[in-house]
């Protein structure tokens, strides 16, 4: 049984909590309640009122990762504990508000921004109301300097920000340019253009996004796609915007466009091959300008150029590579039209790697399959040229479908893509590969794809030599049957300057065909009509 002393101890602690409550329940009574809340979103921004039920002392402060604004109201009970709006408009995302602590009372209001932005505040603590409106256009915070450095692999823009800065990216190829916007940012001055004018890296402009959005937009205007990656500094929050610049950056390439003048390359229906090649070529040489690379002609109008003065012309320059733009003929093509495509012919081993990446990128671009890479001993221009030398046949005059995209604008803008795309893939690969241009409804019912046609050699396997004079087996140099007296004789007073050839060849030319006279001439075998083969230049 309880005793009465523990009866009365127990009483007497039961009218204590009683008398605690009560003075709890008189003091939260007493307190200012609120805030009652009243939000509006226009043009202008969003802007929230706050209305307490009597004076209130007010506090406002910045915190970041996540940014956000804390106006603490200190005297005040939130009765509803907590609650949470969604604003979603230009800078705030959502106001949270709670009762941050009961003893001392402070209601919190937080506004959860989307970036750093400094919010227009204005407070009365003797009626009990605050407003926080998002900033009007052209309030933002001033946008720091540019500063450009040019380097060997890239191009430095650098932003020293007092704090770090959040942006949005996105970017076009056509026009190529990449777009940062840093809201809560306004350009310190009207619109800044300055022109950088370093390789791939035309301009950069900075100005306001638009009209009525504070933010600083900073536009990187390129002459080709490029890559821009994003760094921080470890210490600070100095943001760079580094353009990187494609392997070819700085690096000399020839362009040897086959043919031209008194050389008119393979012929077919009025269309001579010297003009096709130079039109590729010339659009080459303008993509891999703009990607900041030095480039070396060989010819840039309809000019010969011997064979001999093309290796010159690289050797004297230093180039790094030596890329010939040819196209392709066969005879008697009607009968073999799964032989169709690209080509691309090599020296030696060390040139294999070049040709593989150009023929793949040529095959990718043009769409119309190929005969692969093969290997070539005694052409001129790969063999006397001292930088990594390849020949890129285009495709076939003598085959239809390639004949009919040959001629095509859009087809020889990707065969010009495609050989850059090989070109800078060779050299590194560290810029944007370009991508190819749709062609029309009638010139992709062109594009199917032969059948894949072997590029190794037979022993046996024949090949037409560029004047269409004799067919020379590759390996041993010797004669099919019965123009053993031929060859003698050619191989006397001739040297085969170029072979223009194609693959896999079995026509055989007549074995009565003389040997030209001496000097530069060109033929026509019987057994191509309308096809003219390329040229020998006597070499005594």
């Amino acid at each position: 049984m309880k005793t009465s002393a523990t009866r009365l101890f127990q009483r007497a602690a039961l009218i204590a909590v009683l008398s605690a409550l009560a003075l709890t329940s008189r003091v939260y009574a007493s307190s200012v309640s609120g805030p009652v809340v009243s939000l509006t979103k226009n043009q202008s921004g969003a802007a929230a009122e706050f209305s307490f039920s009597g004076p209130i002392v007010f506090k406002a402060f910045y915190l970041s990762n996540p940014d956000r604004l804390v106006l603490d109201a200190q005297g005040a009970f939130f009765e509803k504990l907590n609650e949470t709006i969604d604003v979603n408009s230009e800078h705030i995302k959502t106001i949270r508000i709670a009762q941050n602590s009961r003893d001392p009372e402070i209601a919190r209001v937080v506004f959860d921004l989307k970036h750093y932005v400094k919010l227009d505040i204005a407070t009365d603590s003797a009626t009990g109301k605050a407003t926080v409106k998002e900033p009007s256009a052209g309030s933002g915070i001033p946008f720091p300097e540019m500063s450009v450095k040019n380097l060997k692999d890239s191009v430095e823009l650098r932003f020293d920000f007092n704090r770090d800065a959040t942006h949005t990216r996105w970017s076009t190829d056509n026009p190529p340019k990449h777009v940062f916007d840093f809201p809560g940012y306004a350009p310190a001055s009207g619109p800044v253009e300055k022109i950088v004018g370093e390789g791939i890296v035309k301009a950069v402009r900075i100005s306001r996004k638009d009209a009525v959005t504070d933010a600083a937009r900073v536009v990187i205007d390129t002459l080709l796609p490029a890559e821009v990656k994003i760094e921080k500094e470890k210490s600070g929050h100095a943001l760079i915007l580094r353009v990187m610049q494609p392997s070819v950056y700085g690096r000399v390439v020839t362009i040897d466009p086959g043919h031209g003048g008194k050389d008119p390359g393979a012929q077919y229906d009025g269309v001579d091959e010297k003009d096709i090649v130079l039109d590729i070529s010339m659009r080459l040489k303008e993509i891999l300008s703009a990607a900041g690379a030095k480039i070396v002609m060989t010819r840039e109008t309809d000019i010969f150029i011997p064979l001999e003065e093309r290796s010159a012309i690289s050797n004297r320059a230093g180039a790094e590579l030596f890329l010939s733009v040819h196209a392709n003929a066969l005879p008697n093509h009607e009968k073999k039209q799964h032989v169709r495509g690209a080509m691309a012919l090599y020296y030696s081993d060390t040139t294999k790697d070049f040709a593989k990446a150009v023929y793949d990128e040529m095959e990718n671009a043009l769409g119309c399959g190929g005969l692969g890479t093969v290997e070539r001993k005694k052409l001129a221009v790969l063999r006397n040229t001292k930088a990594k030398a390849i020949i890129a046949e285009l495709g076939f005059m003598t085959h239809h479908s390639d004949f009919e995209l040959l001629k095509d604008d859009i087809f020889r803008e990707n065969a010009a893509r495609g050989l850059y795309n090989g070109i800078e893939k060779q050299l590194g690969g560290r810029g944007a590969m370009l991508a190819a241009l749709e062609l029309s409804p009638q010139m992709v019912a062109h594009k199917g794809r032969g059948a894949p046609a072997v590029a190794t050699r037979a022993p046996d396997e024949i090949f037409y030599t560029a004047a269409g004079n004799v067919l020379v087996e590759p390996k041993s140099g010797k004669a099919p049957a019965g123009q053993a007296e031929l060859l003698r004789e050619f191989l006397e007073q001739w040297e085969l300057r170029e072979e223009g050839l194609t693959h896999e060849m079995d026509d055989h030319l007549s074995e009565n065909r003389a040997v030209p006279a001496r000097g530069v001439v060109k033929s026509q075998p019987a057994s191509m009509p309308n096809v003219k083969g390329e040229y020998l230049k006597q070499t005594q």
